[in-house]
């Protein structure tokens, strides 16, 4: 029997372990974080003596040995799926080697789980040998193929000369050192069948056995060697522990959180930057000591790197313990671009065509930037160019660089922005070149020449800090030669085995999805790479105040204080994983590890780090919209605690461990103000003290005004309009300038709007007005064309073949290969497209047409909407003179109307609109623009707006009355920007649609304005 040792609760297992090494150990821990802390300190005693520090999967990997070289990762997956016949794969739904990865994976974690809990399959070729597994049918069907599927696999390895763990039986290959005459095991909370096999083996050659375990003497069984269930109430009341005070924190979401932490941390900073403030006037519950021990601090939170929360947190001050995943890397982020590039590809005829939100995502890699030489200023004109073309419509490049040589024979409006596209056919001459380079692979090892080669040098691609102080080329070397061993070993012969119907160039067909050989190629190779980690050394000479782990590296780790993030319900413990083959209860039949066990063994190191540590810091939320709730062990805690002061009323402690619970507060928001406007605040202190609502962050009526004029309001500058003095307004600018001054400033005066390069690959409902706007102006400019402009009598000639027609030599355009989706073909755009448009347009012309105010029986002029020319000079009209109400300043307005149809009589001005229909303001600037600025009116002038689509119009004649109206907002607008600056919208619809920008959403007030005005 092995010497078994219970260890308080108080005690560091890892220096206490050390007090067993003598010459001639093994110290086995259950993680690689403690064997290299424990061989660390080991060796910092300068003892020379014999002793191995190894975690559990190593130490026996070095005892059961294989004559045969052993397969792991990907070429394990690369076998099986080649030793898997086509009729498993399809029973399987294993379509492509893709699939496969999910299934294998599932497939070899059975087949290792069986093997370590020495599980009898031999009975299995028949499921009715199973009774005591009440198997269902689908069961009793799969069974076989996955024991059909492990023997074709162990011979299709064995005939390439290879092995697998899952294949090594415990009696014919434990092999221990004879040199060694001491195994340690380190509180590890569960041990399989096969590890307890080999205890036992090696106690039988007479080896000294010691097995530690954290907690009370009989929570342990020597004999079965089995941990029972965590005890919290007798662990506090028999055994010595570290622990003294335990703080729950409640928010109300994951993001707030952080937020508090961050917050309590900043406290003592921000009352310093604060003169003659009173320490008191804020408080911070429940604030971690900044000057206790920074090192054994730690913040327990799985994934944490991956959370965008993890961007607040200063790298400096809170680091990761010893190494992070290769996927945070430049490099990787490069690589993987690369790899979406290649599966983006799409053959269109002779073209090879990349979306533009694909080559935008391009020039957002600063791995190929740094490659390429593209500065900053470089990068950010290119991205505005693709912005530019997707306002345009345009969905795609082709690496032929055929669409910058259309682009100024294309139809008028595609190239009147005057726009130079020299930086971004530059730019694609770089990314052809590299894509050229990359398909000609056919092979791992020829796609691995490239990746090291001129074209791609992976060390240019690094940042300067992995290159410095991390081994980054290192493990990429390691990876790759890992991935070029697949071929020389022989495990693959011909890839088109595994990637079948690709190939070695691109692929030949939409329905392929353009995806090539080397587009699986490189999926495989990144997959290889990406589970490489990074280990790395800082340069800095202060050690961080915080190291950011997880519960599972925490194991046998304790600290000073121990700060756990999102303990709900899900995370402590973790959900159960979804089930493979067999259910939870057939698991625990056959003697494998269920849920139950993982509950068990997560609730142990749970509690064992928070009672080893001296003060905890819980943080957990609550949100019923997402069924989130707080963990299962605060809630034991709880009503521990409860029990222990006898009653039901709020908890005080536990033993000697004192216990509060908190709420977050409810002002974190202000806080951030306050750290942001540090200088507003010092001129109005007041402020910092003025009570908040508590059920919402909004300031009342005086705080809300007096933010809008200090800081949601841009001042005024006599510079803002240029020397002359003058302003210029398009329908959309003029909207903007009377209703959200702000945003006119920032999105039109100073054309700075969001870049949009991630349209969807598809014809929505903005591709599709555009068209229909294209089309009719195409019909109706055919009468200015062949009728100078004038039409009577009927409008029969308008037939359905003409209109087919005219649509069909629309989108066959050149410049509509780059705009149009090449995931649909030609039979879904006939059949489906086309009728829509053709529908549209026939309801417009013998449905809506006939039936205007204006009479068409008479001779009307028709005046179609006009190309765009920035270069006019003509097209901008007075709209507001100079003077001294307007300071000097001019308003200038141009406009751009869909369709107008004119009679000596009568005008009707036509806006043609695929949404909802807007402001009746914009018929009214038409009005203005084409009439009264020109003083040529006719008697009678109508505003329509006007949806082909459904057939819907909305009119409203141009009075007086309404041409005032729209002179007196502008000018209106004009005074308060002129006296105030440009302040954000007086409605909350508004305020909401650009409060990432103005952040005026946080002066809304409950039971604001809602409405707009007309």
């Amino acid at each position: 029997m092995p010497n078994c040792i219970a260890v308080d609760l108080d005690q560091n297992m890892i220096s206490l372990s050390l007090e067993y090494a003598v010459d001639g150990s093994v110290l086995i821990y259950p993680t690689k974080v403690n064997a290299r802390m424990a061989k660390y300190l080991f060796q910092t005693r300068w003892q020379l003596e014999q002793v191995f520090f190894q975690t559990m999967e190593d130490f026996k990997q070095s005892l059961i040995r294989s004559p045969l070289p052993l397969l792991q990762d990907d070429k394990r997956l690369l076998c099986l799926y080649q030793a898997m016949s086509s009729e498993n794969r399809s029973y399987y739904h294993i379509d492509s080697f893709e699939d496969m990865t999910q299934w294998g994976m599932h497939w070899f974690k059975l087949m290792q789980e069986l093997r370590e809990e020495d599980v009898d399959i031999r009975r299995w070729g028949d499921p009715e040998n199973l009774p005591e597994l009440y198997l269902q049918d689908w069961q009793i069907k799969s069974i076989p193929r996955i024991m059909a599927i492990r023997e074709h696999y162990q011979e299709l390895i064995s005939a390439k000369g290879f092995s697998d763990l899952i294949f090594l039986t415990p009696e014919q290959s434990i092999n221990p050192d004879h040199t060694i005459k001491r195994y340690v095991f380190v509180n590890q909370y569960y041990f399989t069948a096969l590890e307890k096999r080999i205890i036992s083996h090696l106690e039988a050659q007479g080896n000294d056995v010691v097995i530690l375990h954290q907690g009370l003497e009989y929570w342990f069984d020597a004999e079965t060697l089995s941990s029972s269930d965590f005890d919290l109430e007798q662990a506090i009341k028999d055994c010595r522990y570290a622990l003294r005070s335990v703080n729950i924190i409640r928010t109300n979401t994951e993001e707030e959180q952080y937020l508090q932490f961050l917050c309590d941390q900043a406290s003592v900073l921000r009352h310093r930057s604060l003169p003659e403030s009173d320490p008191t006037d804020i408080q911070y519950v429940n604030a971690p000591d900044p000057g206790h021990s920074r090192q054994s601090r730690a913040i327990i939170d799985r994934g944490f790197p991956q959370k965008a929360q993890a961007g607040l947190f200063d790298p400096i001050r809170f680091s990761t313990l010893h190494s992070f995943p290769i996927t945070q890397t430049r490099l990787f982020q490069t690589l993987t671009t690369i790899s979406q590039i290649l599966q983006q590809l799409t053959i269109a005829g002779a073209a090879t065509y990349l979306p533009v939100k694909a080559v935008a995502g391009l020039t957002a890699d600063a791995g190929l930037c740094s490659l390429w030489g593209i500065t900053a200023q470089e990068r950010d004109r290119i991205r505005y160019l693709l912005a530019k073309l997707s306002d345009e419509n345009v969905l795609y490049l082709d690496l032929d660089a055929t669409f910058f040589a259309i682009r100024d024979q294309a139809y008028p409006g595609t190239n009147s922005s005057g726009i130079d596209l020299t930086p971004l056919q530059d730019f694609m001459t770089k990314v052809s070149e590299l894509i050229s380079v990359i398909t000609s692979s056919s092979s791992l090892s020829a796609l691995i020449d490239v990746l090291d080669s001129d074209s791609l040098p992976l060390a240019v691609i690094c940042s300067p800090d992995e290159l410095a102080y991390t081994d980054i080329m290192d493990k990429v070397h390691e990876r790759l030669a890992n991935a070029l061993s697949i071929e020389k070993m022989g495990i693959v012969e011909d890839w088109r085995v595994i990637f079948p119907g690709q190939s070695a160039l691109l692929g030949s067909a939409p329905s392929d999805r353009g995806i090539c050989l080397t587009a699986e190629l490189m999926k495989l190779l990144l997959k290889i790479i990406k589970s490489a980690y990074i280990s790395y050394h800082t340069p800095m000479t202060n050690l961080p105040d915080y190291n950011i782990t997880d519960i599972q590296d925490s194991r046998n780790l304790s600290y000073d204080e121990a700060v756990f993030f999102n303990v709900i319900e899900g995370e402590y413990p973790t959900r159960p994983s979804p089930v493979w083959l067999f259910s939870e209860n057939q698991r625990s039949r056959l003697g494998l590890i269920s849920w139950e066990d993982v509950r068990k063994r997560e609730r142990y190191y749970f509690f064992r780090l928070l009672l080893s540590s001296r003060r905890a810091f819980l943080y957990t939320y609550f949100d019923p919209e997402k069924s989130v709730e707080q963990s299962s062990f605060i809630g034991e805690i709880i009503e521990l605690a409860r029990h222990w002061n006898g009653g039901p009323s709020e908890p005080g402690g536990l033993g000697e461990i004192e216990l509060s619970i908190s709420y977050a507060r409810s002002d974190l928001i202000r806080s951030l103000f306050y750290s942001r406007f540090i200088d507003l605040m010092k001129r109005r202190p007041d402020w910092i003290n003025s009570p908040l609502n508590p059920n919402s962050v909004c300031f009342d009526q005086t705080q809300a005004a007096e933010w809008n004029r200090k800081v949601c309001t841009i001042p005024y500058d006599t510079r803002d309009f240029g020397t002359n003095h003058t302003v210029s307004l398009s329908y959309y600018a003029l909207a903007a300038f009377i209703d959200d001054p702000f945003m006119w400033f920032v999105e039109h005066h100073c054309a700075v709007s969001s870049r949009q390069t991630d349209s969807p690959l598809q014809i929505g409902r903005r591709f599709f007005g555009t068209i229909l706007h294209e089309y009719l102006r195409t019909i109706m400019q055919k009468v200015v064309d062949e009728y100078g402009g004038k039409l009577k009598d009927k409008w029969q000639w308008y037939n359905e073949r003409y209109l087919m027609t005219t649509l069909i030599a629309l989108i066959s355009r050149p410049e509509y290969n780059f705009k149009l989706p090449l995931n649909y073909n030609r039979k879904f755009i006939n059949e489906v497209i086309l009728p829509a448009l053709i529908s549209a347009a026939r309801k417009f012309l013998h449905d809506i047409l006939p039936h205007l105010p204006i009479g068409l029986k008479d001779q009307v002029t028709i005046i179609p909407e006009k190309p765009h020319d920035p270069d006019d000079p003509f097209a901008h009209k007075q709209f507001i003179s100079n003077s001294d109400e307007t300071q000097g300043t001019t308003v200038n307005i141009v406009c751009n109307a869909d369709l107008r149809i004119e009679s000596p009589e009568e005008a009707v001005i036509i806006d043609f609109k695929t949404g909802s229909f807007q402001s009746k303001d914009q018929l009214t600037m038409y009005y203005w623009y084409y009439y009264v600025l020109e003083d040529d009116s006719p008697p009678k002038v109508t505003g329509m707006y006007v949806n082909p689509l459904t057939g819907e119009k909305a009119e409203c004649e141009m009075t007086n009355n309404r041409r005032d109206q729209l002179y007196t907002k502008v000018i209106d607008a004009l005074r308060d920007i002129l006296a105030s600056g440009y302040g954000t919208a007086h409605t909350r619809k508004l305020r909401d649609r650009n409060c990432q920008i103005t952040r005026a959403d946080l002066t809304t007030l409950q039971g604001g304005d809602d409405e707009m005005d007309d």
